[in-house]
Order: structure tokens, then sequence, then C-alpha cells
């Protein structure tokens, strides 16, 4: 049974306008999603997992398509290389617009210099594991109907037209199973330890290792792992247990693979903010735990905080820039996000509600309009002129 995911109804806006390329994470869904639109627009599925396809594709990709005709959906083109790039380019320079999708996994576009041949010609989406939001879905309609409705109410809150939304037990247990299990739509479906442990290793043994010749298979394993501990803390690229150098190479590979992000520091100067600090989280709290070998929940672990604020960094990607403010004497709001506006929200995680001195600080430093506190707790305040709201954190 098809479970919905929301990127459907982008590509869906965009079909048949562009070649549209589908990129991400072993597992998220990518394959799932292209049976879906071949099943709502018609068409020909093709994987290059096999060979002699692939000799096919490569030997003359324009018969290759025309012997098919589109729609078209070519899955798994990183096993095409840079070949497959220039033959994407020449295909759709010859036969124009055709709906074509493709998709691959891991950092296929660095491989194969993707943007180097289809700059300007293509649509690229990234398939992420399941947000909070589909995961509620998945699982209850009557949830999902109250998560829907609050997560409208910060929208409102941001433009300071909403009530607060009102807290909810079952919302809240959900969101435990989310930071424990992650997004991946197999293990949001099984919670199978086994099956996330091989999801783990196959990504970094073969989407990262194997993909990209790394020869010191060790080092990289001891590097996603450190990171993993880090989580939510300042990035010491020192402190790997590798070079300098090469802890920059891996953890930039790690992040085009949908494994780690790296966070800037917020600043109004552009060359401070490049010069400071970096923080680290993972696109999935699931495969973070199974690295650290903790399933327990917020609560009950000695990283409950960091575990919180990793998902609570999954789910504000939808909102806008995302970044963190830090001091020299050490004050530190989790997460600021810069709107399109130009305004800036500054927001605290917590266990327990409250506002924290560091928070006061921004405020007093940038005066926004309105600040957030993700816990268990409501409230509002204001604080000189800026309104902070304290929100249930399974509603962002």
């Amino acid at each position: 049974m098809y479970l919905f995911r929301e990127l459907e109804d982008k590509v869906l806006n965009v079909f048949g306008k562009k070649i549209i390329i589908i990129r991400g994470p072993r597992r998220s869904g990518k394959t799932t999603l292209l049976k879906r639109i071949k099943e709502l627009k018609g068409g020909e599925y093709i994987t290059f997992e096999d060979p002699i396809t692939i000799e096919a594709f490569l030997r003359d990709p324009i018969e290759f398509i025309r012997e098919r005709g589109t729609p078209l959906y070519l899955d798994e083109i990183q096993y095409l290389g840079e070949d497959g790039a220039r033959a994407l380019k020449l295909i759709y320079d010859k036969l124009g617009q055709e709906p074509i999708i493709v998709s691959g996994s891991g950092a296929f576009d660095i491989k194969m210099n993707l943007l180097k041949y289809l700059v300007g010609r293509v649509y690229i989406f990234d398939m992420l594991p399941l947000n909070f939001g589909e995961v509620v879905e998945w699982k209850s309609k009557e949830a999902s109907f109250l998560y829907s409705q609050g997560h409208k109410k910060i929208y409102g809150i941001f433009k300071g037209k909403d009530k607060l939304p009102e807290k909810s037990e079952s919302l809240e247990k959900l969101y435990e199973e989310y930071c424990v299990w992650g997004g991946y739509p197999e293990i949001v479906i099984t919670k199978d330890r086994e099956l996330l442990s091989s999801l783990v290793t196959t990504t970094i043994e073969e989407d990262i290792i194997k993909y990209f010749s790394l020869r010191e298979s060790k080092k990289l394993w001891n590097v996603v792992k450190r990171l993993a501990v880090i989580t939510g803390n300042l990035l010491d690229y020192s402190s790997m247990g590798v070079s300098y150098a090469t802890a920059q190479e891996y953890i930039s590979i790690l992040e085009r693979s949908f494994v780690v992000k790296t966070l800037p520091t917020f600043s109004t100067n552009k060359l401070i903010e490049l010069t400071k600090r970096e923080k680290v989280y993972f696109y999935d709290s699931g495969f973070r735990n199974q690295l650290i070998g903790i399933f327990s929940g917020i609560r009950e672990r000695p990283d409950g905080g960091a575990t919180l604020e990793n998902s609570i960094w999954v789910q504000l990607q939808e909102y806008g820039n995302v970044s963190y403010w830090r001091t020299k004497s050490k004050a530190e709001v989790d997460f600021i996000i810069g709107m399109e506006d130009g305004s800036v929200i500054p927001i605290e995680v917590k266990l327990t509600g409250k506002i924290t001195p560091s928070l006061l600080s921004f405020i007093k430093k940038y005066q926004p309009d309105i600040a957030l506190v993700l816990s268990k707790d409501t409230f509002e305040k204001k604080v000189d002129d800026t309104m902070v709201y304290g929100v249930p954190y399974y509603y962002i």
C-alpha cells in the first residue's frame, strides 16, 4: 500500500517541464515515489542496477529513450557515472522537455559531475526520511488531524495571528517514537533494529566507502561515530581522530550523502559567520541512535536534550535558513530561523520550558518580533518588544 509523501505534489507540479532529479539516502522512498508517479502518469520504470541496461543506455541514449517512449522513470542512476550525466544532457538537448524522472542514492551528483552538464536543465528534489508530519499521517488519522491544526498555528504565530496549539498526549508519544526510530519508511513501520543496522552499514559501506573509493574504512566509521556522540555540539575537525584535511573531506562527503549536516553560526556579518565553528546534526535520529547504540526515550537517556534537538533541526528545514547563535561569553541559542522577509526567529529546545539567559541576550541584541521555546510546556510572555511563545515541540 502506498503511503503519501509530501514530495509527490512538488514533483507533479513540474512534471514534464524539465528533467526531474530525485536524490537522497538509500531506503528513503525514492523508488516508491517513482513507481507512484508512474501509476498516476503512465510510462515505463527502469533501474540501472542491471549492467546490460547500463550498456544499452550509454551506447545510444537517444535511441534508448525513443524505443521506450515517455514518461520514463530511470532509477539508480549513480551506477551510470559521468557518462550518464553526459547522456542526460544529450537527451535534454535532442528531445527537449520530455517527462523524464531520474533518481539516485547518496552523493551521486558529486561523482557524476551532474550539475556541470545539467545546470538549468533540471529540477532537483531531495527525498529525505519522513518528517514528523508524514510519520503521524502514516500512524494515525486522528493524530494527523491534531498535528495539522497545530502545525498551521505555528505559521500563524510567526505572523502574530494565531493562538498557541493545545497539548496532545498522543502526539507527544508519537514524537518520542520519532526521536528514537527516526523517519526511514521501513523503520517507521517495523521498528526493527536489525533492519536499521543493515541500512546504516550499507549506507556507509556502499554509498560512501565503496562509491568514493575510500581506502581506510575504519577511519570513516570512527568519524561517523564521533559525530553521533557530539550531535548538537560544536564541531572540531581536529578531534576526529584523522588529519584535519581528511576530517573535512569525510564530513563533506557525509553531508552530500545525506547522513549529517553542519550548521553555521548566525551573524549579521557574513565574514564573521564563515570563520566560526559549526554544529553538526544527523538527517535521521534513528540512524544516529544506531551508531551510538541507544534506543531509550528522550527522558531516559543521558543525551536526551541532544536527541530532541536533532529531531527539531530536521523539522525546521521547511521554515527557512537555519543557523545557531553563540557569543564569546558562551551564550547560545539552539536555532535561528532566517525568514524570507529578512526577519529572524530564535528558537530554544528544552525538555522543560523556560526562557534562558541566552535567549534573553539574543532578544536584547536583535529585538526579534517573536521567539519560541520548544518543550512540553505552553506559555506566552512579553520580553521588551518580543513575544516569547512556549510551544509543544511536536507541532514544529
